[in-house]
Parts: C-alpha cells; structure tokens; sequence
C-alpha cells in the first residue's frame, strides 16, 4: 500500500485542530517529588505539542496546589480558560508507587475538585466548536462529572471525534460508566488487562483472543477504531475492516506514568488527519515509548526531540509530519 497517497486521498489537509480534554486534574506524588498530571493534562500536553489547538476542562481547588496547577499549565503552554476553580473541594492528588520496571500504581485522593465538574455556559459555547474530545472513566466516579462529561458528549457537532480512555482505577468505575461512555465514542482506547473487564461488564461474550474480543466490541457498539495497549510490547489498532499490531519500541524506562496518554494523544492526532492504522500505531508507539524514557509524565521536549520523532514516523511508513 502506498500510505502517503492513502492519506491524500483521504482529504484531510489541516495539521492543527481543535481539540479538547475533559477531567482530572492532579498531582501525582512520585518518589522523586510531585509532578502534575491526570491523564486529560497527559493527553493535552502531547496533543499540543503535535501542533493542535487544545483546550483543557478540568477543575482545581481554591488552594495553593491548584495556584501551582495553574502556573505550571501556563509553562507548557497549555490554556488554562476552561480551568474552573471549586471552593468546596481541593485539588487533586494521587500518590504514585513505582515497581522495579517502573510500572506505576495510584492512591487517589476523593473528592477533589474534578470529581464537581459544571456544565456552565462558558463550556456549552466551546464544546460544538472541538474537532475531537478525549474523555475518560475515572472522572465519571462522580455523579456531577459524569453528568457534565455526558452533557458535553451530547452537545459536540456530528464530526467530533469523540476518544474514550478507558482507565480502570478501583474502586471508580461501574458498568453504567463504561456502557455509555463507549456507546458515545467514536475511538476506544484500553490496554490489555482493562479489556476482558470491560467486556465483562458491558455484557460482550467471553472470546479466546483479542481480535474476537474487538469483533465482538465492534458487534455490540457504533465505535470506528479500537485500541489496545502491552505496555512495552505495543499495541494493537483495529478498524472495521482492518487491524495492525505494533511490537513496541524498546527504550531504557525510566517510569510508565503518562505513557498510554502520549499514545492516544499522538494517535488521535494523526486520526484527525486522515492516516491509516499502520501510521497511527506507529505514532502512538513512539510518543509513547520517548514519554517511557523520561521521568515524569509531560517531561520537557525541546523542537529538537519533536522534530526528531517526527521524522521517525514518517521515516517509518513514508508520510509528512504531524507537526
């Protein structure tokens, strides 16, 4: 296949969009210090600097930390217009534990700021304007947020694309959760333990492999594209009518924390321009595997490392940049 004129014949010409991201919002309490993160501020962080326009919906506390959120948003050039500030709730926290292969797990802190999400009117007036809308589970752990992620689903154009990260953190999530969420989206992003869950709860049949898990997902639900991550051993993209699988790319780890954001964010953007599954793979492995060899989850990334992994996408399946 010559996959630089399958994406010109697809008509999509524009490298910027506009793209949202709903949710948390916090800081992660890593060994080495507190980092800011949520991974909507992961996912918008890298989707920025793919060159789009990003705009972040989230909410801190009227607290020093949110003061901090703040400030450190403005550092990576990331808007912090849509931010609301709660006076009932702080701003986020998890405390982060790394295992020897830096694998991370969380212990979030509840209710914060992000778990009273408003529908206002400020935010109905931006939402049908977004080309695409990232949102996930975690978040929806609260019934005001959920409502108002739902409110936002429902009110985004007929073109938007709506990617649903599933992120399974117990005990916040339900079936109800993942039913809608997935039944709104127009891209299912999960990795590979979160996937036999959810098909547990939404009710799909038990299969022997994943690309019958993902038959059966597509049977059940209206999504165009599924993805599932190994974490160092890659991924897995699948459309209606093709799937790809991508071995990884090793790198000396460094930890894991914002690893699948940079993926999806790096996937959504070249979905939006029109790539096939074979470039989306390969851009989601390679922002996702540099994010793994940094420390941190929106480490600092200089034009230089931009460009560099720019080139290492279309080197690898011979199309323009993303940026």
């Amino acid at each position: 296949m010559n996959y630089k004129l399958d994406f010109v014949n697809r008509g999509v010409n524009a490298s910027r969009f506009r793209i949202g991201a709903v949710g948390e919002i916090l800081w992660d309490l890593l060994p080495q210090g507190k980092q800011l993160g949520g991974a909507p501020v992961n996912f918008a962080c890298t989707a920025s600097r793919l060159g789009n326009e990003v705009t972040l919906f989230s909410s801190v506390g009227d607290d020093y930390l949110g003061a901090e959120a703040r400030h450190r948003l403005k550092s990576i050039a990331l808007p912090e217009e849509q931010l609301q500030v709660s006076r009932n709730y702080p701003t986020g926290t998890a405390e982060v534990e790394l295992n020897a292969n830096g694998d991370a797990s969380f212990n979030l802190r509840a209710p914060v700021a992000w778990d009273d999400l408003l529908w206002t009117g400020e935010w109905r007036s931006v939402v049908p304007c977004l080309d695409a809308i990232y949102f996930g589970s975690l978040c929806q752990r609260n019934e005001e947020s959920r409502r108002t992620i739902q409110q936002m689903l429902d009110h985004t154009s007929a073109e938007c694309v709506r990617i649903f990260d599933v992120n399974l953190r117990s005990p916040f999530y339900s079936a109800s959760v993942l039913q809608s969420s997935i039944e709104k989206a127009t891209i299912l992003k999960l990795n590979e333990n979160e996937l036999p869950i959810v098909m547990q709860l939404v009710g799909c049949s038990e299969a022997a492999s994943i690309e019958k898990h993902i038959a059966a997902l597509f049977n059940s639900f209206r999504m165009e594209l599924i993805a599932v991550t190994f974490g160092s051993h890659g991924s897995l993209i699948a459309s209606r009518e093709n799937i790809h699988r991508h071995g990884g790319i090793r790198v000396p780890v460094a930890d894991t924390v914002g690893t699948g954001d940079a993926f999806t964010a790096s996937l959504t953007s070249y979905y939006l321009r029109g790539a096939p599954i074979q470039i989306l793979n390969e851009a989601g492995n390679v922002w996702g595997s540099w994010v793994a060899s940094q420390t941190g989850a929106m480490p600092d990334c200089t034009t230089e490392i931009r460009d560099r992994l720019a080139r290492r996408i279309e080197e690898s399946v011979g199309m323009p940049s993303a940026v």
